[in-house]
């Protein structure tokens, strides 16, 4: 009988790089897939022949309960918090949506990436459900939460009893901390545990190695003829991120000024093919400033190119950035825009193949000199060819391995 499974893409360029390598493991054997996405990589999930489920997000959250705005978040509840996790008529409807929504499919199996909602509707619906996530998001996650490395407020506000409300309502169990609702029947890290780190305990997790789509756009992504050396590359990460002032923006334009005073060819990507936003070459998003010669524009470039040709690479400290590090061998140069970020920021900068600027110290002279300081020491770059040769000699199973885990829940 035919299998049907429903795949949730939390949102943005990284859910879309981690699950679509494992839907076209799983369609190329004959499933029946639909996913649910809630920014612009639809566009691109529709070219590649994926049928979309629309599930709306509910925006009418009580904006008294809503938690502050912040780059800076101890710990997901924080995070969630400033999304709507303390109000619970909020929680009930948009649960509720994603349930009726998903029922209609009839999935065998929900695949979520960072699927606080799937975690939900699965139980509600007896399915099984494979969860994809990150270690600061997992209840075992080392240190005990996502920001470890600084004491949270004393009177920090949390969300467990509203959840917990909710959760009963649905007849569900209740959880004693929000990372509970990251993880599934089996919950999969795509990456090495030396990187994502846990603490030992009861939940069934499974790395299964770096899953990167690394596929071409159909647009014009080649490099410029007249490179004469290998370039650094820069990943803004989204122009306008969700919470504060420091998305790609700020990091777009201290590149633009700092390395209009080298020679150094540099190639900037915005990534605004898969998450709509204004272009990178719009002349009131540049605020005036100029493109020198060395450095050139591209919404998207294939991995294999961005990383794989590249000296060095600066990038906001995404996990699937982070992840191409090591499946490329190349160092990078982090400038983590938030909290998850610095997170994997720091996990890089303890295995040796890269170095964090904090925003706070970010300018032209602090990033020159950085990127002086790693192209001058070839320690970086040996440290990350030597985590390249290691993951692969683990013979990981990347996005293979997890659509067997898949196929043999579903």
């Amino acid at each position: 009988m035919e299998k049907r499974i429903f795949c949730f893409l939390s949102g943005g360029v990284g859910s879309f790089i981690r699950l679509v390598p494992i839907m076209e493991e799983l369609k190329a054997q004959g499933y029946t897939l639909a996913y649910s996405a809630i920014d612009d990589v639809t566009k691109k999930m529709s070219a590649l022949g994926y049928e979309r489920i629309m599930v709306p997000w509910i925006a009418s959250q009580d904006q008294a309960l809503l938690f502050p705005e912040t780059t800076h978040w101890y710990d997901a509840a924080d995070y969630w918090g400033a999304l709507g996790y303390k109000d619970k008529r909020w929680i009930r409807e948009l649960w509720s949506v994603y349930y009726e929504q998903v029922k209609a499919f009839k999935p065998d199996l929900i695949v979520g990436d960072l699927a606080i909602e799937m975690n939900v509707v699965s139980k509600m619906l007896g399915v099984p459900l494979v969860a994809i996530t990150q270690s600061c998001y997992h209840p075992l996650v080392k240190g005990g939460r996502l920001r470890s490395w600084q004491d949270a407020p004393a009177d920090k506000p949390g969300v467990i009893p509203e959840v917990n409300q909710v959760l009963s309502e649905f007849d569900l169990e209740p959880i004693e901390r929000f990372e509970e609702l990251f993880v599934g029947d089996v919950t999969i890290i795509p990456s090495f545990p030396e990187f994502d780190r846990l603490e030992q305990g009861p939940h069934e997790t499974l790395y299964v190695g770096p899953i990167l789509w690394d596929g071409d756009l159909d647009i014009h992504i080649a490099p410029s003829t007249n490179l004469k050396r290998p370039p650094i590359f820069v990943y803004t990460g989204r122009i306008q991120d969700h919470f504060g002032e420091l998305g790609g923006l700020f990091v777009l334009e201290t590149c633009l000024s700092a390395f209009s005073r080298i020679k150094t060819p540099v190639i900037i990507s915005h990534g605004g093919v898969l998450v709509s936003h204004q272009g990178a070459a719009d002349v009131e998003l540049l605020h005036g400033h100029t493109v020198s010669n060395n450095i050139q524009l591209v919404d998207w470039m294939p991995l294999y190119l961005a990383y794989g040709m590249s000296r060095l690479v600066i990038h906001h400290g995404g996990h699937g950035s982070c992840m191409a590090t090591f499946q490329y061998g190349t160092p990078s140069l982090v400038v983590p825009t938030q909290s998850e970020r610095e997170y994997n920021a720091r996990a890089m900068e303890n295995l040796g193949t890269g170095r964090m600027i904090l925003p706070c110290d970010f300018n032209a002279d602090s990033l020159l000199q950085v990127v002086d300081d790693m192209l001058s020491d070839p320690t970086y770059r040996e440290r990350a060819i030597c985590w390249r040769h290691e993951i692969r000699r683990r013979t990981y199973g990347g996005a293979r391995q997890a659509a067997q885990v898949i196929r043999e829940l579903a």
